[in-house]
């Protein structure tokens, strides 16, 4: 590869470490940072839901007691009985998994991507795209396990409660 194609790679594979970085941030249970880094997030008739890895957030704007907030973690009490949280524990903690493994190959390419500005070298290009592709794939496994289960028994306890 050229030494504009390795550029190219560097910058590709630090934007995407950054997106994998902020999806990592999504296992956050700040309010602040599950309402920045929402992986799944919902507004109805002034209920805002911030659905994290790890945590969900409720924030309602009641015209007469202002705004209150709630937040449910998926594996501890404040969840209840709801469907989604057994589901959107596991996945989320998966996910979280699958992405650090996406950012840690994507540092590699990275590494990789650098080394072959200095010198150009066969193996490495093919290690190169190899650490890429392997990055790719982790990522979008994370995105559609967590978009997956999770997003569809949050999708169905809403759609349930709707029809109540």
């Amino acid at each position: 590869m050229s030494t504009g194609l390795n550029g190219a790679s560097i910058a590709l594979s630090f934007i995407s470490g950054l997106f994998f970085l902020i999806g990592c941030i999504g296992y956050a249970d700040q309010k602040a940072a599950i309402e920045n880094v929402a992986w799944i997030t919902s507004s109805k008739n002034g209920l805002d839901v911030y659905f994290g890895l790890r945590t969900a957030y409720l924030s309602y704007k009641d015209p007469v007691m202002g705004t209150i907030d709630l937040s449910l973690d998926y594996g501890g009490d404040t969840c209840g009985d709801q469907d989604f949280c057994d589901k959107c524990q596991r996945d989320g903690q998966g996910a979280l998994g699958l992405t650090i493994i996406a950012l840690i190959f994507t540092t590699i390419t990275l590494a990789l991507s650098g080394a072959l500005i200095a010198s150009a070298n066969k193996g490495m290009q093919i290690a190169n795209i190899f650490m890429s592709f392997i990055a790719a794939l982790f990522s979008l496994i994370a995105i559609g396990l967590f978009m997956g289960e999770c997003y569809n028994a949050v999708d169905d306890s809403s759609n349930a409660d709707d029809d109540a």
